[in-house]
């Protein structure tokens, strides 16, 4: 099956490397693999990842007691945080020295406006309490 970029059953996610590319929808394992000579390269690799039917059937599972979701709040927000101060150090035009217990950046003062905004009084927000305690 050739690419299909612009068409109704277009894959948006295109991995590009080296020696190929492997392009996918979100949510499918009917991956394309080019060139087509390298997909039996992946065809017995170990499922080291438990398979779930989607997100929504998993999180509503977690929530019953179930397993704990592989995109767990332990695992995303960091990983979140880190998304985003790539976008903070974009905004800014430099890197971040990023201080994650004090949510401030050590080297970049102006960011502070950017991170945490002011609020009309009644409507403010409380700080989370670790960064609270560190103050």
């Amino acid at each position: 099956m050739p690419f299909d970029l612009d068409g109704p059953n277009r894959r948006p996610m295109i991995l590009v490397g080296d020696k190929g590319m492997m392009s996918f929808r979100r949510g499918s394992t009917d991956w394309i693999v080019t060139p087509s000579r390298r997909a039996g390269q992946f065809a017995d690799l170990p499922k080291t990842i438990r398979r779930v039917p989607n997100e929504d059937v998993e999180w509503v599972e977690a929530c019953k007691g179930g397993p704990k979701p592989l995109s767990s709040f332990d695992y995303a927000g960091p990983f979140t945080e880190m998304v985003v101060l790539g976008t903070l150090a974009v905004r800014l035009g430099k890197k971040i020295e990023w201080n994650a217990k004090t949510l401030k950046a050590a080297n970049a003062p102006e960011a502070d406006a950017i991170i945490r905004r002011e609020y009309r009084q009644g409507w403010d927000l409380p700080l989370p309490k670790a960064v609270a305690q560190i103050g």
